[in-house]
């Protein structure tokens, strides 16, 4: 189609296309301002929220860690208290397993009616008394032999006495 405008009228139709294409240039170019700000933001957004949960996951952690701190204080210090007890208890003398060993000895009818343990000279003392001479004798000979004893003093009360006789012991334990 030919125009046969006036150069004027030409004129006027080619600055309202450029208006029209400067206004929808700049509609596309505010829009895609609008679009970037907004995406940013909504990466800010998530970055801001990513690190809040990074934050508390940090701090759980943290405080995990000395929670575990703390409960591995309190382990090592029962353990330090446990092994004070176990080096004290592994240095005593157990009076009830060297019972049960000592009660081999007794023939039927001895009564023991002291029992003295010494530790510092890591001696017993006992007293008894037996139905006989001859039980009491056997006795004697029987915690001589023993192996856990290391040296026996052995007395009786009264050696005329046929019944009911009546011994003391000093006895001096192997290590």
């Amino acid at each position: 189609m030919i125009n046969l405008l006036p150069p004027k009228e030409k004129h006027k139709q080619k600055q309202a296309r450029e208006i029209k294409l400067i206004s929808i240039l700049g509609v596309l170019l505010l829009s895609t301002v609008v679009v970037a700000v907004l995406s940013f933001l909504a990466i800010e957004l998530y970055i801001n929220n990513q690190l809040q949960v990074q934050e508390s996951s940090i701090e759980s952690s943290a405080l995990k860690i000395k929670r575990l701190d703390l409960l591995d204080k309190k382990v090592s210090a029962v353990n330090n208290i446990l092994t004070h007890f176990n080096n004290f208890y592994k240095d005593q003398f157990v009076v009830s397993e060297f019972l049960s060993k000592f009660e081999e000895f007794f023939l039927s009818g001895i009564i023991l009616d002291s029992f003295v343990y010494e530790k510092q000279s890591n001696q017993i003392d006992i007293a008894g008394s037996a139905p006989d001479l001859e039980k009491a004798y056997d006795f004697r000979a029987e915690i001589k032999e023993s192996q856990l004893f290391r040296s026996v003093t052995f007395s009786l009360a009264d050696w005329m006495q046929t019944d009911r006789v009546n011994f003391k012991a000093n006895i001096i334990l192997a290590e």
